[in-house]
């Protein structure tokens, strides 16, 4: 389910499992506002307002799974690239898989990468990716341990076809060093990675995922170990 808040320009996605009462709440945000979304068998739209170059522009934009950019052009081997819906902008540049930086694009929207790439690129805005989960709510023999203040230990993350992503603040390692790796891309990593040991009690004991940069991320479940003050 896909809404449109009026008052801020955010985007609100709920993921609906009504046979196991999963409802979980998702909420984007753009470089603008998001004014409608729509929906085609299974291709997303969405009309964005942005401002560029000082002046107000309307876009219709298309969500794409192959891409990890906002408002971003794609295309093969080039040293620049020419996007108007990208002039005066701060951008990343991802040239064959790897994150080169940040470039602005001049008022013309001209984009000179910082080295040219031979396969592939992709320009466009980052965005920040944060997920979290639900306070931990242990239950033993002697009842519900809400109140008391909890702290995450270490962390099982299992990842699909992923090259970034950080957890309660830890980068996850995804580059092996028995190869040359020098200037190419992450291979892509499916499998779990164990993460901790984690600092800190708080009342929450939530997990935090994030993204250091914008690469491949598809986390598929978390399992945790908790241990609770009393």
């Amino acid at each position: 389910l896909l809404l449109v808040n009026d008052t801020d320009g955010t985007l609100v996605s709920f993921s609906m499992l009504r046979s196991q009462q999963v409802i979980a709440p998702s909420e984007f945000i753009t470089d603008g506002e998001f004014k409608a979304v729509g929906v085609d068998v299974d291709t997303i739209y969405v009309v964005v307002k942005r401002t560029i170059n000082g002046s107000t522009k309307y876009f219709v934009e298309k969500f794409d799974s192959t891409l990890t950019l906002d408002c971003a052009v794609s295309g093969g081997a080039a040293s620049s690239v020419t996007a108007a819906n990208l002039a005066g902008k701060t951008v990343k540049v991802i040239a064959d898989g790897v994150v080169l930086g940040d470039v602005t694009a001049n008022s013309s929207g001209v984009i000179t990468f910082p080295r040219a790439s031979t396969t592939s690129y992709q320009v466009g805005i980052n965005h920040d990716v944060e997920i979290t989960t639900m306070p931990v709510e242990p239950r033993l023999q002697s009842g519900n341990l809400r109140g008391f203040k909890k702290r995450i230990i270490r962390v099982n993350a299992e990842f699909y076809q992923t090259q970034s992503a950080s957890v309660n603040g830890q980068e996850v390692e995804f580059r092996q060093f028995d190869t040359a790796v020098l200037d190419s891309s992450v291979a892509q990593y499916t499998g779990i990675k164990k993460m901790g040991p984690f600092l800190g009690f708080d009342y929450e004991g939530s997990i935090t995922i994030t993204q250091p940069v914008p690469l491949k991320m598809t986390l598929l479940f978390l399992d945790y170990q908790v241990s609770v003050g009393q």
